[in-house]
């Protein structure tokens, strides 16, 4: 009769509250990204592919063309500076996207640079919406999978201030980070503090007068890309014996397992009675780690309004995190935690579906 229970057939949980769309969804998996301010002039050197390298050794994986000039490449004030730019992103494997100001269609960015993964609308207010509204159409029309973005969405918002008090604990949201620029602890901060609280984190970037960027610049980012190797290039939950106080229908397909495989299609849940409940990890060494990563499985909505993180310590659990709501991803940092066994108790309104628990220590001195 166990065996049988096992293979049940049960289907996953209906979805709860505001859920993305598809094309939400994409644009989400583009956590980290920036956009390049070009002057009037674009420099006597300019040269896109090594703002595309810099951007792609930085992690970034998308690139936001903004205030740019209208037909040059730097050379002598010929050529496409918006070809060169696409064309370099796609040589360097990084996305590309352009910034629509003040409701001007510009319909040539939308049709002759290829597949546009984001358009920014800048300058949407009350008195141009209704020319934003058509804008969106247009845009709809002729790139439909591209996400647009503005302070007031349809697909990505962000916020209006450089200060990371503008990020609350969970929220949509780029950041614009110019002001706490070069040093890569700095951006590492910034990384956490939207990234890890559900949004992307978006790097303002501009080339100086050669058309290039600074190598001050390019240095930050590549010690950033280093930094953001080293903290998550190993994963203490891996391996290690999970136990849950329910899994939804005693189905291997929302399985206890399924919160750490490293897979983002599989995510473990309860039955839709239980709204409260809890996974423990058996590491089975003393670990130690001082960031916890947790994610929601997108598609089902914000399924989860509570949580805590328990360390197991002389024989009882200690708790050593907590917050009030995880979403796409949230990353719980603090200090060093050395433990055998962890444990994550989440309550909603609803049974929960998480898509990850992980376990991952900054480098020392960082």
């Amino acid at each position: 009769m166990g065996f049988l229970a096992t293979f049940t057939a049960v289907g996953p949980p209906a979805p709860y509250g505001a859920v993305p769309t598809v094309r939400q969804l994409a644009g989400q998996e583009i956590e980290l990204y920036g956009s390049l301010n070009l002057p009037v002039s674009a420099g006597t050197d300019f040269d896109a592919d090594q703002i595309a390298r810099v951007f792609r050794v930085g992690g970034l994986q998308g690139l936001i063309l903004s205030r740019f000039p209208e037909n040059s490449s730097g050379k002598e004030n010929k050529g496409d500076i918006v070809r060169d730019v696409a064309d370099a992103c796609r040589r360097h494997g990084l996305k590309f996207g352009v910034a629509l100001s003040s409701g001007n269609p510009q319909r040539e960015l939308l049709t002759a640079y290829g597949p546009i993964f984001e358009v920014w609308c800048e300058g949407v207010n009350d008195s141009t919406r209704d020319v934003w509204d058509e804008t969106c159409k247009l845009i709809r029309r002729l790139q439909p999978n591209a996400c647009i973005g503005s302070d007031i969405g349809p697909d990505r918002r962000w916020t209006d201030s450089a200060a990371v008090d503008a990020i609350g604990e969970t929220c949509r949201a780029a950041l614009d980070p110019q002001p706490f620029l070069p040093p890569p602890q700095q951006l590492f901060n910034l990384y956490l503090a939207s990234v890890g609280r559900g949004a992307s984190l978006q790097l303002s970037l501009a080339p100086d007068h050669r058309g290039r960027l600074p190598d001050t610049d390019a240095a930050a980012l590549r010690g950033f890309h280093r930094l953001l190797d080293a903290t998550f290039g190993h994963d203490f939950a891996r391996g290690a014996v999970v136990t849950a106080s329910n899994t939804r229908g005693g189905s291997a397909l929302y399985s206890r397992w399924n919160a750490t495989d490293g897979r983002r299609d599989t995510y473990w849940s309860t039955d839709d009675g239980v709204t409260a409940a809890e996974l423990i990890l058996d590491l089975r060494e003393q670990s130690t780690f001082n960031i916890v990563r947790l994610r929601e499985y997108p598609p089902l909505g914000r399924r989860v309004d509570a949580f805590g993180l328990d360390r197991w310590e002389d024989g009882r659990w200690i708790e050593f995190g907590w917050g009030a709501s995880i979403g796409r991803c949230r990353l719980v940092r603090g200090g060093s935690v050395t433990t055998s066994r962890v444990r994550l108790r989440v309550t909603g309104p609803v049974c929960p579906a998480l898509l990850e628990l992980s376990l991952f220590a900054e480098p020392t001195g960082s």
